[in-house]
């Protein structure tokens, strides 16, 4: 029995799209019941937050109809981080309760895009929210508790929730692979076919340009071979949350004959060890 795959993000796109509207709309409403944080831009302030909250509205709905496994778009968490900015600079700049915003943008895209993706958006949202805080007061005294605090508050936190987010998306593609591995139930499948395809999902795990295993066959005398999966070319289309890999030329399916000199170095690696090969 196949089991559903996991998906390769750790947060569901829905629960995105209604947080972001929550975000909108209950800042809307902050801003109504106290009119004295927007110290200028009044009317644009209330005005940003329900064009805003008509956008978020929007995702959410485009959210609701995709698949509830595939990651937001790239496009959603930026968005939010430019829009963060923009009401940071309306709104009293290094003061401005718009300042938590910037982490919902960075805790999108580290725990759907990874920790590369999470470390883009923290440098970005820093240097916005510094720029904001500069254009908004040019010529007040620097102040430490906001204008330096704050960035290192929002760098440093930014960074965990990065590491965490790609640390969650690796783990989750572990158990993807292994249940990818686990789950080739088609018993017409040969032994070296299923030595290969296993190879196909080490090779796309990594991403790594060939994947190469040595086996010892107890034979007199004993026999070593080598199977061989070079890069392969992946189809665009997903089905089932499964990436969908074209197959191989057959005569690479073979397994190769090697000495038992080379067979040997490649053997008596120690467990803790990977050898790696750069062609270049």
């Amino acid at each position: 029995i196949n089991s559903p795959s996991l998906p390769n993000g750790s947060v569901d796109v829905r629960m995105i799209a209604a947080i972001r509207c929550i975000l909108a709309f209950s800042g809307l409403v902050i801003v109504y019941v106290d009119p004295t944080q927007p110290a200028i831009f009044s009317a644009l302030t209330y005005s940003s937050l329900i064009v805003y909250g008509i956008w978020s509205c929007v995702l959410a709905i485009m959210a609701f109809r995709r698949d509830p496994a595939a990651p937001p778009p790239r496009d959603t968490h930026w968005g939010d981080v430019l829009f963060c900015a923009y009401l940071v600079t309306l709104t009293q700049g290094t003061s401005s309760l718009f300042f938590t915003f910037f982490l919902f943008a960075i805790l999108s895209a580290s725990f759907s895009r990874g920790f590369q993706e999470g470390l883009l958006v923290t440098g970005a949202s820093v240097i916005l929210f510094i720029l904001a805080s500069l254009w908004f007061e040019p010529s007040a005294k620097f102040g430490f508790d906001q204008s330096l605090v704050r960035p290192i508050y929002l760098l440093t936190l930014g960074y965990m929730i990065s590491y965490w987010g790609g640390h969650e998306i690796t783990q989750r593609r572990r158990l993807r692979m292994l249940q990818d591995v686990n789950n080739q139930s088609n018993q017409r499948v040969g032994y070296d076919d299923a030595i290969i395809k296993n190879l196909e999902l080490i090779l796309n795990f990594f991403e790594a340009r060939a994947c190469i295993l040595v086996l010892k066959r107890p034979s007199l005398p004993p026999t070593y071979l080598s199977y061989y999966t070079p890069q392969l070319q992946r189809d665009q289309a997903v089905q089932k949350d499964r990436i969908k890999i074209r197959s191989i030329n057959p005569s690479a399916l073979n397994p190769n004959a090697i000495n038992e000199e080379t067979a040997k170095i490649l053997l008596n690696l120690p467990d803790t060890f990977a050898n790696c090969y750069d062609q270049a």
